[in-house]
């Protein structure tokens, strides 16, 4: 029980916090675009897109953070792009 607690209490907030820090889904554009065209075998398993989870500091930051990061399923790096 007191495992569970903590993951949950760890990533259920998506405010920002005292410090001024969020946890961010960023979503590969590249990607989202191919699938949204209709390229076959563009999405994953299911139509998945590439997406990574990271924090990020609000006060410094307020901008949609874009970064180029690894994509599992085109087997290279891609401009991913923070999402709501």
């Amino acid at each position: 029980d007191d495992l569970e607690g903590g993951l949950v209490a760890m990533c259920a907030h998506k405010k920002p916090t005292k410090k001024g820090r969020k946890i961010i889904c960023m979503e590969c554009t590249e990607q989202r675009q191919m699938v949204r065209d209709g390229v076959p075998g563009a999405g994953g398993p299911r139509g998945a897109v590439s997406k990574h989870y990271t924090t990020k500091n609000v006060r410094n930051t307020p901008a949609p953070l874009e970064l180029r990061k690894y994509n599992k399923f085109l087997g290279r790096h891609t401009l991913h792009r923070e999402i709501k």
